[in-house]
């Protein structure tokens, strides 16, 4: 399963495991591995600074 959201910067791919670790380990692709009950707002980004600073 392929999620998209027109405001994410982002894909969520869902999968059985074969799936999910070929996604993993594709060079080409940058991904990362979340649990399913992972906030997936601006206030759960730990690495960029929040939008508001960006302006």
């Amino acid at each position: 399963m392929v999620a998209a959201e027109l405001d994410w910067l982002f894909l969520l791919v869902a999968g059985h495991v074969e799936l999910t670790d070929a996604v993993l380990a594709d060079p080409g692709l940058e991904a990362h591995q979340v649990l399913m009950n992972a906030p997936l707002d601006w206030t759960s980004d730990t690495i960029n600074p929040p939008f508001s600073q960006c302006q």
